[in-house]
Parts: structure tokens; sequence; C-alpha cells
């Protein structure tokens, strides 16, 4: 009867060193992206994993409060309206060690800082990967305003020659 326990207690034991040694290891990605009003942006987000692989992994984008995006499809429904239909993350996400968002459709009201936090169950383990700040500027002013200097520029050549 002994036996038994002393091999459940093995298992036990062994379960939870190698569940300890199980993390998520960010790099902490910090950047300032610029971006023009409908085009696409790549949100980057990289991690680093050691020990056995988790049953549940999650990446989920947060701006201020909302989801942006999660990538586990029962969260999904949580996602900010604003965003449906314009964001995507690799299907094999995990394994690529690669969360980046992929967002499409750019208004001046996606400026903000995005957050990638990563998360396991079985093992726990937990880490915001990522926080960049996007600004996204009015396609028309980006290329209405350096067509304006560019005529002054010309005009004030031609005045001064």
């Amino acid at each position: 009867m002994a036996a038994p326990r002393v091999l459940l207690l093995l298992l036990l034991m062994t379960l939870t060193f190698s569940s300890a040694k199980a993390r998520i290891q960010c790099n902490k990605h910090k950047e300032d992206i610029d971006a023009v009003s409908g085009s696409w942006v790549l949100l980057p987000c990289q991690f680093n994993w050691t020990g056995v692989v988790p049953e549940v992994q999650r990446a989920v984008w947060q701006k201020d409060s909302m989801v942006v995006h999660n990538t586990d499809p029962q969260q999904q429904k949580h996602q900010d309206r604003m965003y449906a239909d314009r964001t995507s993350v690799a299907a094999n996400w995990f394994e690529k060690k690669d969360p980046s968002l992929n967002l499409t459709g750019l208004t001046v009201n996606d400026t903000g800082i995005y957050e990638c936090r990563v998360n396991t169950d079985r093992p726990q383990s937990f880490d915001t990967c990522a926080t960049i700040k996007l600004t996204v500027t009015d396609a028309a002013g980006a290329v209405f305003g350096p067509t304006i200097l560019l005529f002054i520029g010309l005009a004030l050549g031609t005045f001064f020659s």
C-alpha cells in the first residue's frame, strides 16, 4: 500500500517541478509606430517559452481597456466592435512565439497605446510582452501638407530668382 503512495508523491513532485520551470519570458518590446489612415500595420510582439507546452495559450491585444484581439475564439466575442474584421494573429503564433497583430483599415481613431499580453493555463504563466504606441495620421493631411510645402518652396524659389 505504501508503494502506490510513494509513486503518487513522486509523480506529483515531478509535475510540480516541471510546471514551476514552465514560464513565459517576454522581450518587453516597446516601440512607437507611425502609420497613415487607410493602410495597415503589424504591431510586433515576441516571447520565449520554457518548459512543457501549456494546455491553454492566449494572446490578448488591448488598447486602453478595449479588447482589440483575443486568440481564444471563445473570448473573441469580447472584442470591441471598432476592431471587428480588422485584426489577425498567425494561427501558429504560440509555436512561432510571435503573436504580432495585423491591424488593417487604419483610422485616426486607432491612435493609442496597445499592449500584447500572453497567458497560459496548465501550467499557468502571464506577462505583458509588448507596449506599442501607434499614431495614425489622416492620409489626406499626410499627402496634402508636403504638397503645399513643395508649392510654397517653388513659389519662393521663382520669387527670389
